[in-house]
Order: C-alpha cells, then structure tokens, then sequence
C-alpha cells in the first residue's frame, strides 16, 4: 500500500521537507532512493575499523571548527575519537552503548578520527550511504525500516520470478538497503533489472491502429530532394521511400534508421518530417543536447527554406512564447531537448516523433513525448549500431533500417595512436592547420579531476601558453548559454582549437575541422572514439585524429587504426569494452534505466524478453 510521506512514522518536519526536495511524497519513493554506495564494516580490517564501548557523554565543540570528541573503551584500552562535522552524534551516542568507528589513527595527536559510525548490531555487515547532504542515513535507515516491517505488493508473477530465478519484491528492497553481504545486493539489483524491463516490455509491445492521421497529400521525394546541395544515396533515398510507404498502413509508424557517423541520418529524418508537415501535421525532433538541437535548426533553416521551425529548450528566452506558437500550430517543426517531453510543451496536431540517439533518453521521457502524438508515429536514429536481439528488446517490433553507404563527398579520418611523447611534434601540425584557416579539437575525459594528467584545467594552460588567443573551452559545468557563446564563436572564427570533454560528440559539424587529440584516450569506449572522429572529415578537408595515452599497443586503438565502419567497431565493443560506456549512457547524465546496462546485461535482457512473450502468448491461448 502506497503511502504519503507526512503520514509515515519517523517523517517530522524536517524531514519532510529534506525528502520533498528530492521529489520524494510516497513510500514507494522512499524504498526507491538506492544507496550510492555501501560501507563494510568487517572487524578483520582492524587498522581502520574499532569497536567500542562509550565512557562518557560525547562533547560538542565549535570552536573553529564544529566537532564531536569523545572516549570508548576498546580492548581495556582508552581511544580517544573526534568526529568533525556531525553534530547529531551528541543525540544519538548513549553511555554504556558499544559502537563500531571507522576511520584513521592519528599517531602524533594520538586521536583516532572517525569518518563514521555505526551501533554494534552492524559488526561483520554492509551498510547502505546514500550521500544524501540534507537527510543522515540513518535518519532514512529508520524510515526504511519501518516501511519494510508491512507487506509489500508483488508486480511479477511467481511464474516469471521461477523461471528467471529472481527473489520476491520485498526480499529485493530488504537487500538492497539493509544487506547481509554483495551477494544480497546482486540479487536485489537483479529483481529490480527485470522490474525496469518488465516495464519497458509492456510499453513497447502495445501495437495500435492507426485512428487519426491521413495521408492524402500529394509529396515527391525527388521534387524535395532536388533542390539540396548534394544527391542523396540509394540507402538514403531507399529508406525514404520504405519509411513513407509504411507511414501510409493500418498501424502507427516505429522505425529505428541506423547508421555509422555521418552517415546521412539527419537529411532522411527532415524528408520524413517534411512529408507529415505537407500532410498538415507538426512534427517533433527530440536531440540530447542543446548544441546539437541548434546544428539541426541551422541545417533545416539552410536546406528547407519552406518549413515553419522552432527550437526550444529550458534556456531559452521568450520560452512561453514559443510555447503558445507551438500549441496553436504557428509551427511544423519543433526541435528542441527533453523539454519537448514536459507538460508544459503542448502541440496542436502532433503527427511525428523524431528522437535522436534514442539511447541517451530515458524511457519514461521518450514515453511522454511520443504519447503527445495523434497516432504515437516514432522515428528513433541512432550512429551506435546496436544488435538486432537487443533492439528487439528494447524497441519492441520497431522496423528497423540500416545505411551503409556514406554521402558523396564525405572525406576520410585517418586515426593515428601515439605516446605524449609524439606531443610536441603534434603541436607543430597544428600550428600549421591553424595558419591554414583550419579547427582542431581536443578533447579530455575530465573537467577538473586529479585521476588524471590532462584534465581541461591542465590542458588549457598547456594550449594556451603556446597558442595564445586561438583556445577555447567547452565543458558541462559551464551554463547553456555559455556552451552555445563558445561554440558559436569557435564556429565563427576562421581558425581555432577548442578544449573539450566528450561533450561534443554529438552534433558539432565544422567543415573545417580537420584535427582531433583525445589525451588520455584509454578512458573512452570504442565506439565513443568513433564517435568524436566522427567530427571531422565534414567538409573537403581530411581529418588527422589522434589517440594519445600510455599505451599506444592498446588492442582497441589498433583496431581503431584499422577500421572505419561503426558497425564493425560496435561488434568488437561488445568483447573489448574500455572504461568508457559504449552507449555513452553515464555521461550523458539521463540513462534509459535506473540499473540496467544495455550491454553488460545483455544475456538477462534477451532471457527476460522470452519469458516475457512465453508468458504473454500463454496468457493469450487461456
């Protein structure tokens, strides 16, 4: 039974107001805030875990800086502890209580500091840290045990639960945040895997009749691709032609186009849309990212003079204007980011749903925006191939289309694996790209970290010092607004190099482009490498990238080296992955799931979706 927050025992006021902060007003919501991580506390570790009993009632300092001391008896030893920065253990340590401390000895005060502290009754356990700054974890520890001693309503049958080998609902929350061991906590991590796939199985199986649109307009594809600066390929042309003649059945539109970077996706999703818009309808362009939201609207600005385009998301200015244009159909085309998704984006007669890099939304935000939609028609566009099995999966009965060929013209990116020790002379390369009017981007795989050598910091004052005014910065701390200024004066310049994270590896297209150094390249994926090559070799100029790490022999360089086909890169990323994430899920900052990886978790992703259609079809012959 779901309960309101205010209503649980333990949830005073201020509590309430920490967890309404979070978006948390159910109980449901309280059992789904999963640790961040666990702390152990096992007596073996004897240097840095001690056990207890309190002398005296604690003491609370805060002079300079607020802390707690106070003395427990360990072995018939005195051991002095300070606590900084946790007032609340003044309330809850009790004389004659034992405790478990966990942090360092400081030899020279002779002062054990404690980072933290548990009662006895956790010796030899895991115990759940949610990281939450306004909430103390045993604050929510108290909450979740009292949710946890009522009943809790099983949403899988018994049937799918045996044949997958999964625990019950209850035994999962329980081990999740009250673990005896790891093995509880895989366990627990595995129901809630098929819970998010049960869910996402169930929302793409539904298949509809078409009740509302009509396509009745006369359209060519060849008239509207005449007046473009470039011919479109038989695969681009082919997947049109298939995609409208789908359009025109009995049930809504669900197709996934794929294909390699620069492959020519964006041109075949306008043609789509701009088929919807001659038939009377809006057509909606989801992209994950703001600088690539603002790419398409230039490129639909620059090829398709006709079309009546819009572009929203959360920063821009005169956001209720563009709203009210949207909902009273002043506009066909609307691009914009997860905004398009929120209630506060109504359309008036949306006939099309293009989500780009479909993997970097989460399900329930791709569920609301296509849901705003007359007949619900999606068209999904990944570069990441991904496996037809798993698609399958994820996707449902999406048709599925495939570009192989790239466009002409399309320049070819030589990629070069080398030690730092090749920097130097790299540097000279690129001093003369830039005499020669051309870009160059670097990126790093971190902002400001100390893990590794070449962060943005770092790299900037490297750059800077040798090539002064001509170095930009990009990067996901800095505000929208900031992002979209740097690059549209990068853009702008006839020469420069921009200083980046991973960011830009979608939807930055600089003709000019014509080097790339990823340092520290064995922190990227296979296919995340791809993907940021895939920014040059966009114009007439060929592109140089550079991978530069400390070990150049690294298997997944060599193949890199060797290979230009995403589609082959994709197969190998599957048995060779990096530290990176093949799909870009983590740092994209919204995965599909909450648990679920779509590649480590393959073999239960295509397990579960059998047993789900076993059961289904089961339940259809009854």
């Amino acid at each position: 039974m779901t309960i309101n927050i205010k209503d649980i025992k333990g949830v005073g006021p201020k509590t309430l107001e920490a967890l309404q902060r979070h978006g948390v007003t159910t109980s449901d919501h309280i059992l789904q805030i999963f640790p961040k991580r666990y702390v152990h506390y096992f007596l073996d570790d004897i240097e840095h875990i001690k056990k207890g009993k309190l002398m005296k009632p604690p003491l609370l300092s805060r002079h300079q800086v607020l802390k707690i001391s106070f003395k427990l008896e360990v072995e018939g030893q005195i051991l002095s502890c300070i606590a900084y920065q946790q007032p609340y253990l003044k309330h809850v340590l009790e004389v004659g209580a034992s405790y478990l401390v966990k942090g360092n000895f400081d030899a020279k005060k002779k002062i054990f500091i404690v980072s933290q502290l548990k009662p006895v009754r956790l010796e030899n356990q895991m115990v759940a840290d949610y990281d939450l700054n306004d909430l103390p974890n045993y604050r929510l520890q108290n909450i979740l045990q009292t949710l946890l001693e009522s009943p809790i309503k099983e949403t899988i049958s018994k049937e799918v639960l045996d044949k997958l080998k999964i625990i019950p609902i209850h035994q999962a929350y329980q081990g999740i945040h009250f673990p005896k061991n790891e093995e509880e906590v895989e366990a627990s991590l595995k129901r809630f895997k098929l819970e998010e796939l049960f869910h996402l199985f169930e929302g793409v199986s539904k298949q509809k009749k078409r009740q509302h649109l009509h396509f009745n307009q006369p359209f060519s594809i060849k008239d509207q691709s005449s007046s473009l600066p470039f011919q479109l390929t038989e695969d681009q042309e082919s997947i049109i032609l298939n995609v409208l003649k789908d359009a025109k059945e009995d049930v809504p539109l669900k197709h996934l186009i794929q294909g390699d970077v620069g492959s020519g996706k964006t041109v075949v999703a306008l043609l789509i849309a701009y088929y919807y818009i001659a038939q009377g309808y809006q057509v909606a362009f989801m992209v994950p990212t703001e600088i690539l939201a603002r790419q398409h609207l230039e490129t639909v600005r620059s090829l398709f003079k006709e079309i009546k385009v819009t572009f929203i998301t959360s920063t821009i200015e005169l956001k209720k204007e563009v709203e009210n244009d949207i909902a009273q159909g002043q506009v066909d085309l609307i691009i914009g980011t997860h905004i398009l998704a929120s209630p506060s984006v109504s359309f008036h007669k949306l006939g099309l749903v293009i989500i780009d890099e479909q993997q970097k939304f989460g399900v329930d935000i791709r569920k609301s925006l296509i849901e705003k939609a007359l007949d619900q028609d999606v068209v999904y566009l990944t570069a990441t191939p991904i496996p037809r099995t798993l698609l399958r999966s994820i996707l449902g009965d999406a048709k599925i289309y495939t570009l192989h060929s790239q466009p002409k013209g399309k320049q070819t990116i030589k990629t070069i694996s080398v030690s730092y020790d090749a920097l130097l002379k790299i540097m000279d390369q690129l001093q003369l790209a830039l005499e020669h009017h051309q870009h160059i981007f670097i990126v790093v795989p971190a902002i400001d970290s100390d893990k590794v050598t070449y962060n943005i910091m770092h790299t900037y004052h490297v750059f800077k010092e040798r090539f002064q005014e001509d170095v930009y910065v990009l990067h996901g701390q800095m505000s929208k607004l900031e992002q979209q200024r740097v690059m549209d004066t990068f853009r702008k310049q006839n020469k420069g190099i921009l200083i980046s994270t991973q960011m830009i590896e979608v939807g930055v297209d600089i003709k000019t482009a014509t080097f790339m150094l990823i340092l520290e390249a064995e922190y990227f994926g296979l296919s995340q490498l791809h993907q940021l090559r895939g920014r040059l070799g966009r114009g007439q100029l060929k592109g140089i990238c550079y991978l530069i790490s400390k070990k150049p022999q690294d298997q997944r360089f060599i193949i890199l080296e060797n290979t230009s086909s995403g589609f082959e890169i994709s197969e190998h990323d599957l048995y060779t992955r990096g530290p990176g994430d093949m799909l870009g899920l983590i740092q994209s900052g919204q995965p599909p799931f909450k648990h679920i990886d779509y590649i480590e978790n393959l073999p239960l992703i295509q397990e579960a979706y059998q047993v789900y259609n076993e059961v289904k079809n089961k339940d259809k012959s009854v």
